[in-house]
């Protein structure tokens, strides 16, 4: 499992994770309040997406350097039924 992306948006993560599932790679979703009080970000909302399978990943940051590129692109308005993203508990 490796980590693609954090935001600070979990609508943005929670529609990225949907749409690389209707692509059939697997993801896992935390969503959670940023704990470190070292941090800058303290007490924000994050939103970490993760890759299940390792080799699903060149695919999956093609497909984010796409998102990134025009996240308000109608492609990624994947279908929310396609499939259940699992959402985990971060940052504990």
């Amino acid at each position: 499992m490796r980590l693609i992306k954090s935001l600070d948006n979990p609508n943005t993560g929670l529609r990225f994770a949907h749409f690389l599932k209707s692509k059939h790679i697997e993801t896992q979703v935390d969503i959670g309040t940023n704990k470190d009080w070292g941090s800058d970000s303290y007490g924000t909302i994050e939103c970490h997406v993760w890759i299940i399978q390792e080799n699903q990943l060149p695919e999956a940051l093609q497909l984010l350097d796409e998102y990134q590129e025009d996240p308000e692109n109608s492609k990624f308005d994947a279908q929310v039924n396609e499939g259940k993203i699992s959402v985990g508990d971060p940052l504990k």
